[in-house]
C-alpha cells in the first residue's frame, strides 16, 4: 500500500462509504440469507436486483433536495472511488503462502 497523506475531504469520503457499503452489505446479507433459506418465492429476481430497485425507489421517493447535477456528480465520485478501490486494494486468500513458508492464518 503506498503511503499517503490523506485529505479531510477523502477521509469523509472514506467514512461515507464505510458507512454506506457496511449498511448495504447488511442488507445485501439479509436478502441473501432469506433467498438461501427459501423464503423467497421461486421466480424472484436475484436480491441484487431487488436491492438495485429498493434503493432507487427509496431513493427517488425520499430525496432530501439535492439537485440532479449534484446526484450525478455523486454517482460519478462513487464509480470512480470503486473503480480505483478495485485496482489498488488485492484481497489476498487466507490460505495463500506467505513468504516465511507458511501457509496461512492457521499456521501462526
Amino acid at each position: 500500500m503506498n503511503e499517503s497523506r490523506s485529505t479531510p475531504d477523502i477521509d469523509e469520503l472514506a467514512d461515507a462509504l464505510l458507512e454506506a457499503t457496511g449498511q448495504l452489505c447488511h442488507i445485501a446479507d439479509h436478502m441473501v440469507s432469506a433467498a438461501e433459506a427459501g423464503l423467497s418465492a421461486p421466480d424472484a429476481p436475484p436480491p441484487s436486483e431487488v436491492l438495485r430497485k429498493l434503493l432507487a425507489e427509496t431513493l427517488a421517493n425520499a430525496r432530501p433536495g439535492f439537485a440532479k447535477v449534484d446526484v450525478r456528480r455523486t454517482a460519478v465520485v462513487l464509480r470512480r472511488t470503486v473503480r480505483t478501490i478495485e485496482r489498488e486494494i488485492y484481497l489476498v486468500p487466507a490460505d495463500a503462502p506467505r513468504e516465511n513458508g507458511s501457509a496461512g492464518f492457521d499456521d501462526a
